[in-house]
Formats: C-alpha cells, structure tokens, sequence
C-alpha cells in the first residue's frame, strides 16, 4: 500500500557522512477524527539511503528503533507496554532478538529486531532497489501489524573525501579483534584515525576500555585496532551492544558503526581465578573517601566483612563504565584507577580548588555469579597538611629517611642556613656535608666528619596540591655506635609552660636515655591521654579553644582558634619509649593574652543579620558572617529550585563573637499558617517558594514589630526556638560547607555530603534520621560542650557508632526509600562513647 509521509522517516546518506548531511522527516500517526478511550497504533517506517556512486561494495550498518512513532493511550495518558514480538522477511518469520542473514534478497545482508524497537541493520552499498521487513507491535492484549520500508539509491556528486561504511562482523570466539578502518575510503592526504567511541551512550577515548555487563571488555585504538574478550560473569542472553565510533582524517569525520553479532552460547566457559560462589556479591559497600589532598588512594573492599572476597568489574564516573585495572583521564578532575582487588587511586590535577566538586564512581562488586553496585563518594579536606616535625639521632656517617608519613604529599622546598633550595637539589653544609631532599620526602646525609655534631634545623614546606605546611628536621651525628639500648636508664622530665603567642615545642629536648653515661636508643612518644581520653602519637585533639597535636618524635602543636584571652589546659600524660623501656610524664601549658586588644568593638548580642542564598540560578553561594551581630544564614531559600553547594561562615574574631544559626539547604515552612490582615482563607506557608518570605509574613502577621530591627530579631529567634519543626526533609541537597563563630551555634547541614565545623561554643549538630542525611563530617566536634542532635531520634539503638573510626551510622527511611547515613567525627579518641555525642543539651536561648 502507499505509505503517507506522515508515518515515515527518512534519512538521506549522502556522500559526506556529517550529521548536518543527514536529514531526518519524522511525525507521528495521524489520529483518528474521534479519539477512542484506548488509543494503540504504530506507523509504518520508511528509510531512504543515498550512496555515493564512489562507494566500496559491501554492507552499510545502521541502527534506529522502530517504536519511536508507537502509541499506547488509555483515557489520554501514555502507559507504555509496547513490544516488538516478531518480524518477517521474505516470507519467513523471525522472533523478536533472532538475526536474519539474507543472500537472496541482495539488499539486506544483516538484520536484527530487539523486543524494545532497537534494530541494527546492513544494507548493501551497490545492490540499489527495495526492500521490506513487516513487525509485529504488541501492547500485551492486542497487536498491530506495521512495515519498515527500505529503499537505496546512488549519488553522482563527489563532493567530500570520507566514506566509512561500518562494519558487521559474526563471531563466536572468546577473542574478537580487527580494524574498522580497513575499509574506510580516504581521499585526503592525510592519515585516517578514530577520535572515541560509544557504547550504550556512554563516550570513551579511544586507548579506554569498556566494561560490558555480562560479556566482558572492549577496546578501541586510535589506529582502528579493536579488542573484544569475553571475561568475567557471562549473561548468555546478553547481545553485545552497537559500537559507534568517529573516523577522521584531518579535513572532515563521520560517525560510522561497528556491530559485533556475538553468539556466547557457542563459546565455551573458560575458569577465572576471582570467581568465588561463597563471596557476598549483594554488599553495601558505599563509603565516602576524605582526600588528603590531590592525590590519594583506598580501597573500596576495606570494609567486607568475610574472607571470602568478591571483586570488582568495572567502574563508571559521568557517563562512562570502564573496566578495572586501567587509568582513565577524566575531564576537569585528572586521572583515575581502579583494580580488580578494590584498590583505586585519585589524581585530581585538574580541579580547581578544594572547594571543587568531584564526581562520585559507581563500581560493580561481583563474585562471577551476581554482582550489585556501590558507590565512593568524594569530599576534599579543607585543612592544611600536617606533617610532623623529625628529630633524627644516628651512629652512621651515612643518613637516609623520609620525612613524608603521607606518601601522597610533596616537599616543594626546604631551607638550610636561611638559605631556600628546591625539592631535590644537593646542599652542602659547612663541616658537615652534603645533604639532599627530594619531593617525595626521601632525604640523604653524607657526612664528611666522625665527630659528634648536630646539624642546623632544615625548615621544608610540604603541599597536599591545595594547601601548605612548614615542617622541620633536625638530624643528630652521635660519632660512635651507642651500646645496648635495652640496658639503658630511661629518664623525661615533665614540662610545664606559660606562653604568649602560638603554643610549640618538643617534650623530648629534656628527656634522656643514657647507659654508662652515654646517649642510647631512639626516644618517642607512643601515646597520651587527656582528660581520661586515649589518643596515639601524631593524633589530633579537639578542645573548645582549639586544637592539640603530639607527635612520636615529641614535637607538639597547639593551635589556638582565638577565641578567649586565658585557657588552662588539662594535663596531658604522655609515654616515652627508648625501644625497651618506657615511662610516663606530663605536659602542662596555658596562655594568657588579656594584655591584647580584641578585634573591633564588643559583640552586639541583639544585633542580627539574616542571609539567604537564591538558589534559582543553579549556583551556589558564599556568606561570611559579621563577628559582632548574630547571623542566620540559609543557604537555598527556593523549595522549587535545586538545592545548591553551598559556604556558610560565620563571623569570629580575636574574643569577639555571637550566636549564629547556620542552614544549609532549606528551611520547611510548608506547616505554617495564619490569618491575612484584611480576612478572607487561611494563607498557608506551603505556597511560598521564597521560604524567607513567607516567615517573614507569618511573623508579621503574628508578631507585627514595625521596624527591620524586630523584623530580623523576630526572624532569628523563631527559627532559634523552632529549629525543630523547621527541618527541611528534602532528600535532594547540596554538599555544603559550613563553619560556626566562637559562641554557641546552630548547624544544619540537610541532605548532601556536608563538612561541619562548630569552632568555640556550645554548638548543636543538627540532624534527621529518616531521611537522606548523607555522609557528613563535623571537624571539631568537643566533648563537653558540643552535642550532636536528633529531630526524630526515637531510641539509641536506631544508631551505630563506631568508636575505632569515629563514625556515626544510621539508616533512614522516608517515603518508602532507604538511605544509609553517616557523621564521621575527626579526631575523635577511641574512647569516646555514643552517650558523649549524643547527650541531651539545652536549646541555646
């Protein structure tokens, strides 16, 4: 029968094969004059192709879908259903997924018909004429019949210098490889090359490996060279996916298609060393990766628990799923990797800053049998390095160590005598030596004397790729081999200090380990305890005026966050060790700074600033608070609008601070209702997208104050009173960064990824249990004045702490979907219990 042009799609492919030179004319079916309740019909397809006369003899692969113009309607709505159960051509009939190979048509020398539409097609390039394939399109009660008309014709006009007609290939082998350029016609001078590939919609470069679920691997070269390998879990019923790739030779490109008709049942199953049926495949294995810096690395199979291991297949950042055991360059964030044993490694040389965001990799955990997917989700940690000071004592002339714990930090440059070099260069220092250190921390001492003697302290900067920290070594010649340490008399005397400034120093410079008068072993530090609290050497403590560092070689570091002009701190009991022996001491130190001036004029405590991020504009926000007024600062103020990454921080100074309320996300006022000045219906919060401006009116309407001062105070002590019943449920928000004052704030991070830090004050951590709360991080968290809080907390069992890594882990639950949360504590000691996090506090007035 005639085919009207309505139900058609033409595609002309002329001589150029850009997708500017193909032309698509697609409409749907025209529908009756009266449209019944149930509406089901499928036009017919017609596909024109136009060769050029220059054209290679041989087949042309294309792909499409043939239920692209279906329709299934009841009462109006689109409910979907629709499949492909069958096709026919020359007269035999073909079920849905079978692959037809025809001699005596001519036209047709490949074809196959999917159950969802998809198709793959070869046409010959030089047998021109007609063809027809008739399908049958079924909506599960009934079906229709529809045609896919074929028509080839030539063009004489040579116009480009490209034709890449696509390749089809039939195998049965557990390696499939060839070239698709060996058929390519390149007029140009110019040599022929492949830009990237696509599987599934999914882009490579070329070099990549695809990871293909249930199948295996496949990689293609710049060269055309391709590799196929059926590997891993197979899925017999698995069709290999169409590759679609770009050839180009300098003056133009085309995309072409490489079909690989697959049969696995013919392929014998070959063994695999990590299949293993004892191993959990369906693991929950979501974690969140705190970077160190650019570079970092993990292991995402850490957590399973058993020892038989799955593995891990493949791994997909954006829109790409590659196959593990291989680097992948990823645009905007550098470089990646990921092994088969879970173990992966992240260059991120390309982000900006360490207020970027990294995208999250979903990998799939298999045993050869079943396999699931996690995900690892990035957060950068926004502190400086910390390296430890070195206090190095040796016998030999000849000194080698490294002064980098973290093998993923660098050394930029180091200073001998005042005098800077770089990273790798050769000092010599005067009566001693010649003395080199190089950027991965590894050092080197020559020394030209046997004299006892101690080298100037070397000062070296050490960088995470964001950030910086200075850090010294200090390297002691004793000139003779010391004798047996385990005969030697240990004595530390302890220390009690007042300082003025930046608290440092080494409780090692007064201890001694002597036998028979002299020095002996190596002295450090093993651990300390403050306030009953247990920490190891190099571990980081939080107290409410700052934060305190011992490390194994006895330097110790207190940094002040400024926020009280005299602080007494608990004594700290630390263990030194010789190698044989031990003892114990303590270090006392405060400070007194009542003699300096605070920054600016006293706190206004009834002064207030409310700030608002418009997150309409997809972009996030930065607030930096005023240290003398008290702030509340929402980050997304539209409920409509995406949720956005966004900074918060609150404003502190020397002894100069207020009580700041922080939000991350959205405020929820969807509760809220009250009566309009002039009567008429109750106006309800749940109509405001501008959630500031709909507290604004409730207040007013409730509280008029008549001035913007009561306005803004009205506005922060509600929501002080009222955080509660004002969280924002949304399971969709963004990883924000928030970072109270010196006083006692509110923080509230929402949902997304978010890192917390509460600094001085009694600070409420404010969270949802049913909900998609997110893998989030609090900095400081103080035990004593600082408390995490629970809107819905219902019975501690609800929540599991892990004290050996400082995580707190809870499921959520809400509108039937499960999330599992977290709130990791830095520094937190191995002592500390869930009743010290959670304990009930106050709310702030």
């Amino acid at each position: 029968m005639p085919i009207p042009i309505s139900e058609a799609a033409t595609i002309h492919i002329l001589r150029r094969m850009h997708m500017d030179n193909i032309e698509f004319q697609h409409n749907p079916p025209q529908a009756a004059k009266r449209k019944p309740a149930t509406w089901f019909d499928d036009g017919d397809e017609l596909l024109r192709y136009v060769f050029p006369s220059t054209a290679p003899s041989g087949g042309y692969v294309h792909q499409g879908n043939l239920l692209t113009n279906a329709i299934n309607k009841v009462d109006g709505k689109d409910v979907g259903g629709i499949t492909v159960t069958d096709f026919t051509f020359n007269g035999k009939i073909y079920k849905a997924g079978e692959f037809i190979t025809d001699k005596g048509d001519g036209r047709v020398n490949n074809f196959t018909l999917n159950r969802d539409g998809s198709y793959v097609l070869e046409l010959a390039t030089q047998d021109y004429g007609r063809s027809e394939i008739v399908y049958t399109v079924s909506n599960g009660k009934e079906s229709v019949k529809s045609t896919l008309y074929m028509f080839a014709d030539q063009d004489f006009v040579d116009t480009g210098t490209l034709f890449d007609k696509g390749e089809w290939v039939d195998a049965n082998t557990a390696k499939v490889t060839g070239n698709v350029l060996e058929n390519t016609q390149n007029q140009s001078e110019n040599a022929l090359k492949i830009d990237g590939f696509v599987i599934n919609g999914m882009k490579y470069k070329v070099g990549e490996t695809a990871a293909i679920y249930g199948i295996g691997t496949f990689k293609m070269n710049a060269d055309g060279s391709y590799e196929l390998s059926v590997e891993g879990q197979r899925i017999n019923s698995h069709k290999m996916p169409a590759v679609s790739y770009t050839v180009s030779n300098g003056e133009e490109a085309e995309d072409s298609l490489l079909y690989i008709n697959l049969d696995l049942s013919k392929i014998p199953p070959a063994p695999y060393a990590e299949a293993n049926d004892k191993a959990n495949a369906h693991v929950d294995l979501n974690t969140t990766k705190i970077l160190s810096g650019r570079i970092d690395s993990g292991n995402v199979l850490d957590n399973y628990e058993g020892d038989d291991k799955p593995y891990i297949s493949g791994f997909r950042i954006n829109n790409a799923y590659y196959a593990t055991g291989q680097t992948v360059k990823v645009d905007n964030l550098g470089e990646f990797t990921m092994n088969r044993d879970g173990s992966f490694t992240i260059n991120a040389s390309d982000v900006a800053d360490a207020n970027s965001r990294i995208p999250s990799v979903a990998y799939t955990v298999t045993n050869g049998y079943g396999a699931s997917s996690s995900q690892i989700h990035f957060q950068i940690d926004k502190n400086a390095p910390v390296d430890a000071d070195e206090n190095i004592t040796s016998a030999e002339k000849s000194v080698t160590g490294n002064v980098l714990e973290n093998a993923h930090f660098t050394v930029t440059e180091f200073t001998v005598n005042g005098t800077s070099h770089k990273a790798g260069e050769t000092v010599q220092i005067e009566g001693v030596g010649s003395f080199t250190l190089n950027a991965d921390g590894a050092y080197v001492l020559n020394a030209a004397t046997e004299s006892r003697v101690k080298l100037p302290a070397i000062e070296y900067t050490v960088s995470n790729g964001f950030k910086t920290d200075k850090s010294s070594l200090q390297i002691t010649l004793q000139g003779s081999t010391p004798p047996d340490p385990a005969q030697a008399e240990l004595i530390d005397g302890d220390e009690n200090e007042t300082f003025t400034d930046i608290i440092r120093g080494n409780v090692l410079d007064n201890a001694s380990s002597t036998l028979n008068g002299e020095d002996v072993g190596l002295l450090s530090i093993t651990g300390f305890t403050i306030d009953g609290m247990r920490y190891k050497a190099g571990d980081t403590v939080q107290f409410d005026t700052g934060k305190f560092t011992l490390n194994a070689n006895g330097y110790y570091k207190f940094d002040a966050n400024m926020s009280f002009t005299n602080f007494q701190a608990p004594e700290i009991v630390y263990t030194v060790s010789n190698g044989a022996k031990t003892d114990t001491s303590g270090l006392k130190f405060s400070y007194d700074w009542s003699h300096l001036e605070p920054n600016g004029p006293p706190a206004q405590q009834f002064e207030f600033v409310i700030s608002a991020g418009d997150n309409r504009n997809g972009e996030g926000v930065e607030f930096n608070g005023s240290m003398l007024k008290s702030d509340l600062m929402i980050g997304d103020n539209y409920k409509s609008a995406s949720a956005t990454d966004d900074k918060l921080v609150a404003g502190e100074g020397f002894v100069r601070a207020a009580n700041d309320i922080l939000i991350g996300d959205r405020i929820n006022i969807d509760h809220l209702e009250w009566e309009p000045f002039a009567g008429g219906d109750k106006i309800k919060g749940s109509s405001y997208d501008d959630t500031l401006k709909g507290l604004t009116d409730y207040l007013e309407a409730i509280r008029p104050s008549g001035n913007d001062f009561a306005a803004s105070h009205q506005k922060y002590q509600y929501v002080r009173e009222n955080y509660l019943d004002l969280l924002d449920t949304n399971p969709e928000g963004g990883n924000d960064t928030l970072i109270g004052g010196h006083l006692d704030d509110i923080i509230i991070g929402n949902a997304g990824n978010d890192t917390l830090t509460g600094n001085a004050g009694k600070d409420t951590f404010v969270f949802t249990i049913n909900s998609n709360s997110g893998h989030d991080v609090i900095t400081d968290f103080t035990k004593g004045f600082d408390t995490i809080k629970f809107s819905d907390l219902t019975d501690q069992s609800q929540l599991n702490w892990h004290a050996d890594t400082g995580v707190l882990s809870f499921t959520g639950v809400q509108d039937g979907q499960a999330y599992e949360n977290s709130i990791t504590i830095q520094h937190a000691s191995q002592d500390l219990k869930l009743e010290d996090i959670i304990a009930a506090a106050p709310v702030m007035a």
